[in-house]
């Protein structure tokens, strides 16, 4: 697990959900962006931006769901995937260019 101020890298170890909950994850400076794990597979359920964010890249997948938000001076790459049955999270704040 790795972390900074700047990015946060690590695996969610939230107790087995039955039946799947949607659960809350911190975009950085972003938003909120949530998601449900049903123990194989991710659903991307929603997100809620904070003011002067918008989404640029969305790539949702069974298995790895990927956000790029913009502000016009920092982007935050986003990233949940599924890791030996775990949620692992990727989040990074850079500036844009």
């Amino acid at each position: 697990m790795k972390s900074s101020p700047d990015s946060y890298e690590g695996y969610c170890k939230d107790e087995p959900m039955m039946p799947a909950e949607s659960v809350e994850y911190a975009a950085a400076d972003a938003g909120t962006v949530w998601i449900t794990f049903d123990g194989y597979y991710l659903t991307f359920d929603n997100y809620v931006l904070n003011d002067g964010w918008y989404v640029t890249k969305q790539d949702v997948k069974g298995d790895q769901i990927q956000f790029e938000f913009h502000n016009g001076y920092t982007k935050v790459e986003f990233k949940a995937e599924v890791d030996n049955g775990q949620v692992k999270l990727e989040v990074k704040s850079s500036p844009d260019n």
